[in-house]
C-alpha cells in the first residue's frame, strides 16, 4: 500500500551565498546486532550473539560491525549487521551544532546447514538501527536523499528483510518521512532509490533508520517451517544523506523550487 502527504521540496541550486542554516543535536543512538544460534527441545539456547551500540550521550560519529558465526552440532549460520552515522559538522557531540549526517545501515541472515528436529528452533539475524534528535530554533528547510532495498529468498525457511525511514515531529507525533519496506521468501523484493525534502518549523524531530534479516527455521513466531537453510549470502544496505538549509528568502527564493510531495510508504507482502 503506497499513501502521500503533501511538503515541499527543495531544489539543489540555492546554495550560494546563503548563511549555513542547523539545528542542536539533543541525542544520537546507533546499534549494531547479530546472532547466530539453535535452540534446543529442553529451550536451551545455544549459539553466538552480538550487539555494538553508541556510548550513551556523546553525540560523535559513530560506526560498528557485528558478523556473528556459529557452527555446532549440524547447524551453521551467519549473522551480520553494521550501522553507521557520520555527522556534519562532523562528532559535534550532544548539544553541538547539526547540520545533517550520512546514515547506512547493512544487514545479512543466512543458515548453511539446518538441523530441525534436534534443534527446536534455528536462526540467523542482523539488525541495524540508528536514531538521531535534534532541535530547531528556527525553520529550517530539509532534504533526505538514499535508497531503499532488500532481496529474500523461498528456500523452505523463513526469510525476511526489512528497511525502513522515519522523519517525526516529538512533540506532535506528526510523521514527516515513514517509509517501511519488507520482502518475505522471495516475495515484495524492492530497491528504492528516494529524494524527500520539505520544511520543518521550530521544534524537536528524530529521525531513525532501520536494515534488518532473519533466516529461522522450525517452531518460530512466523508458524513452522521445516528447515532454516537459506538466507542470503550478500550484505544488502540503505545508505543516505539528510541535510538542512536556510529557508528561502527574497533573494533566494528564485533558486529554490518549492514543490512536490514526500513519500509515506508502508508494503508489507
Amino acid at each position: 500500500m503506497n499513501q502521500f502527504v503533501i511538503a515541499f521540496v527543495v531544489g539543489a541550486a540555492a546554495t550560494a551565498s546563503v548563511v549555513r542554516a542547523q539545528g542542536t543535536l539533543t541525542a544520537s543512538y546507533q546499534v549494531s546486532q547479530a546472532n547466530a544460534h539453535y535452540v534446543l527441545p529442553n529451550s536451551t539456547t545455544v549459539g553466538n550473539f552480538g550487539q555494538t551500540s553508541t556510548p550513551p550521550g556523546t553525540g560523535n560519529d559513530f560506526s560498528a560491525t557485528e558478523n556473528r558465526l556459529f557452527n555446532n552440532n549440524g547447524f551453521s549460520g551467519r549473522g551480520f549487521a553494521v550501522v553507521a552515522a557520520t555527522f556534519n559538522p562532523t562528532s559535534p557531540g550532544v548539544g553541538g551544532p547539526f547540520w545533517g549526517a550520512t546514515l547506512d545501515a547493512c544487514t545479512s541472515a543466512e543458515v548453511f546447514a539446518s538441523n530441525i528436529g534436534p534443534h527446536r528452533l534455528e536462526e540467523s539475524y542482523g539488525r541495524a538501527y540508528g536514531e538521531i534528535s535534534f532541535n530547531l530554533s528556527q525553520g529550517l528547510a530539509w532534504t533526505w536523499n538514499g535508497v531503499s532495498q532488500g532481496t529474500s529468498y523461498n528456500t523452505g525457511s523463513y526469510h525476511a528483510v526489512t528497511a525502513e525511514f522515519t522523519l517525526t515531529d516529538i512533540n506532535t507525533g506528526f510523521s514527516y518521512v515513514n517509509m517501511s519496506d519488507t520482502t518475505i521468501n522471495g516475495v515484495g523484493n524492492f530497491f528504492i532509490p528516494f529524494a524527500l525534502g520539505g520544511y520543518l518549523p521550530p521544534g524537536d524531530y528524530r529521525l531513525t533508520w532501520l536494515h534488518e534479516s532473519i533466516c529461522t527455521g522450525g517452531n518460530t513466531p512466523y508458524g513452522f517451517y521445516p528447515t532454516a537453510f537459506g538466507g542470503a549470502p550478500l550484505v544488502s544496505c540503505i545508505p543516505s544523506t539528510f541535510s538542512l538549509f536556510p529557508v528561502p528568502t527574497p533573494s533566494t527564493a528564485a533558486a529554490f523550487s518549492l514543490a512536490g510531495l514526500i513519500a509515506t510508504r508502508r508494503r508489507r507482502h
